[in-house]
C-alpha cells in the first residue's frame, strides 16, 4: 500500500490496520511514522574572512547530526563533506 503524506506537522502518527475474514474474525495491528519537516542546521567559519591570492583559509562546518550529507562548493571544485569538517583551501589568482 501506498499512502502519500499529506501536509501534516512534525510528529509522531499511527496508522491502525485492520483485517476481517469471511467469518467475521478480525485482527488490529497498529504502526506509527514520524513527520520531520525541520532542515538540517549547518554552522560555518572562515578564517581568515580576508586572504590574498596564495594565502590559505580554514573553513569549519557544523552541522545537526541528523544532517545526511554537506556538500562545499568553490570555485568549480565540488567536495562532498562530513558532518564536521575542516578545509584549509589554498587561494590563486583567477587566469585573465
Amino acid at each position: 500500500m501506498e499512502y502519500p503524506t499529506p501536509q501534516i506537522g512534525d510528529g509522531v502518527y499511527s496508522i491502525l490496520l485492520m483485517a476481517q475474514d469471511m467469518v467475521g474474525n478480525t485482527n488490529q495491528t497498529p504502526l506509527t511514522f514520524t513527520v520531520d519537516n525541520t532542515p538540517p542546521v549547518i554552522n560555518p567559519e572562515i578564517n581568515p574572512e580576508s586572504a590574498k591570492p596564495g594565502e590559505t583559509i580554514t573553513i569549519t562546518v557544523t552541522t545537526s547530526p541528523d544532517t545526511q550529507s554537506v556538500v562545499a562548493i568553490i570555485g568549480t571544485q565540488r567536495i562532498n563533506l562530513t558532518q564536521q569538517w575542516n578545509l584549509d583551501h589554498q587561494l590563486y589568482p583567477t587566469p585573465r
